[in-house]
């Protein structure tokens, strides 16, 4: 095919500019939150808060760096360069775990450790230890996370270096044999130097991953970028703040992109003669050593996670018809976005290929820094909802139903320090019409004394107390207030909220 003149983009060209041009579009609008100046709260950020996510992220960068990459290279060299029992079956099974969501993992993996598990549990009854009289590891920390992100995500590596290897040849192997090296000395100083650039794409991949998580460090309360913009946006009301966030969560991955390209440089790789790697055959402890570290990934990342999720699944009834829906509707739309992906990526790599313009190539590189943004999930109901659709869905709410909602009852700890108020008519309606049976003794024993039965009361009867310092969800400035739906509504007078 005849080569684009570089000064001619071509349509071609034209289309990788245009749809890079709308996927920088939301990054752009992040970045762009510096330009109007520093939001009130930023200040605040800067001086507690930020420290902190820097530093959490740094740490959950390198532990998850160190993991993909030690299970990625480790397990692909095993299934390349060695034959023995199960080698067939492992080396497919090996991206099992790219099917478990990180965060189903850590929901998993904490109801098996935690405290009333079935693994603690049966330590107790073994022992006869109590509360407080023995150490175990807490699951839901940053180590916790850590692993998590890195049984969930060392496919990534392990795709590319499998490849890798697999193109090795033969001759490089036993030039390292001749220079000196065994088995293992080969595989570091040889195979894995040839296959550097390979393995570094994949960790960084990886690593854009951990970024953009949301779910896993959430869930375990690890404070990084991804729930700092959370909370900027939802908990403290201030959206230019938890753009800001972003940005600098962007600038982690502009380091990421940046220590990639000057680890590849201009350095190519081609293959020698076609001699391929033919694998060794292990027999005895070396083959079941072999077997049990590939095995193990699957095990810890897909395996047993799944088997738990099973068991909880036995608990509880779903019909067969919402089943069939729900996997209809999973694997409907991983089809469709993994078509949509990858027809745009072929043509903008072939783009980039063909036009040999420096435009189109910086284009697609900004356009990757997307692939880092978080998507927090808001669940079933989101700020979206108006206060008429928030009753409809609480219509059915009864006594025994527990309520959590990011916005607070009227006049209950529903104004912000800064003079927000997040009332929700809705969801006052709701309690006060499936009052607990507890809630209703405590109307009884305030009536007895006397005192009148106030949102005040309510408040011990529940679970969470809100704190006006630190309501869940604001937004707006602080002469307007926002209802669960996101709109303006005025404060009422005639019913002041606590503050």
């Amino acid at each position: 095919m005849k080569r684009l003149n570089s000064k001619t983009l071509g349509w071609l060209g034209a289309f990788s500019l245009l749809v890079a041009g709308l996927l920088i579009l939301p990054v752009a609008s992040v970045v762009a939150s510096f330009l109007g100046g520093a939001s009130d709260l930023w200040g605040h950020l800067a001086a507690t808060a930020l420290p902190r996510y820097v530093g959490n992220t740094a740490l959950l960068l390198v532990g998850v760096a160190c993991g993909v990459i030690s299970i990625g290279v480790v397990a692909a060299w095993l299934v390349t360069a060695y034959r023995f029992p199960g080698r067939g079956w492992l080396e497919w099974a090996l991206l099992l775990p790219l099917a478990m969501p990180a965060y189903v993992m850590a929901y998993a993996y904490t109801d098996w450790l935690q405290f009333s598990g079935p693994v603690q549990s049966a330590l107790r009854a073994l022992t006869g230890w109590q509360a407080r009289e023995y150490w175990f590891p807490e699951v839901r920390s940053l180590a916790g996370a850590v692993a998590m992100l890195a049984f969930a995500l060392y496919p990534y590596v392990y795709l590319v270096a499998r490849t890798a290897f697999h193109d090795l040849s033969r001759s490089a192997i036993e030039a390292g044999r001749l220079a000196g090296y065994g088995a293992l000395g080969a595989f570091i100083r040889v195979a894995v130097p040839l296959a550097r650039p390979a393995i570094v794409a994949g960790a960084t991949l990886a690593l854009m991953e951990t970024l953009a998580d949301f779910g896993t460090v959430s869930y375990f309360g690890v404070e990084v970028f991804t729930t700092g913009i959370f909370k900027a946006w939802l908990s403290m009301g201030d959206a230019v703040a938890a753009a800001q966030l972003s940005t600098c969560l962007l600038g982690f991955v502009a380091v990421l992109l940046a220590l990639e390209r000057v680890n590849r440089g201009r350095a190519a790789y081609h293959g020698m003669a076609r001699r391929e790697l033919r694998p060794h055959r292990l027999r005895g402890g070396a083959a079941a050593a072999a077997f049990v570290a590939c095995a193990a990934p699957v095990v810890f990342g897909f395996a047993l996670p799944a088997l738990v999720l099973v068991a909880l699944a036995l608990h509880e009834s779903i019909s067969p018809a919402r089943l069939v829906a729900l996997v209809g509707n999973s694997f409907g739309i991983a089809a469709l976005t993994a078509l949509i992906a990858v027809g745009i990526a072929l043509l903008m790599a072939y783009a980039g290929r063909l036009t040999r313009s420096r435009l189109v190539a910086g284009a697609n590189r900004l356009a990757g820094l997307g692939y880092a943004v978080p998507m927090t999930p808001f669940g079933s109901w989101s700020c979206d909802l108006s206060e008429a659709e928030a009753a409809a869905m609480l219509a059915a709410m009864e006594g025994a139903d527990i309520l959590v909602s990011h916005a607070p009852p009227q006049g209950l700890a529903d104004v912000s320090s800064r003079g927000v108020s997040l009332v929700s008519r809705a969801i006052r309606a709701a309690i006060e019409r499936a009052v607990p049976r507890y809630c209703r003794a405590t109307a009884s024993a305030c009536a007895k004394t006397r005192r009148k039965f106030s949102p005040s009361s309510l408040r011990t009867c529940s679970s969470v107390q809100p704190r006006a310092s630190s309501p869940a969800v604001m937004f707006g400035k602080p002469e307007t207030s926002r209802t669960p739906s996101g709109r303006k509504s005025v404060p009422s007078k005639s019913e002041p909220s606590p503050t």
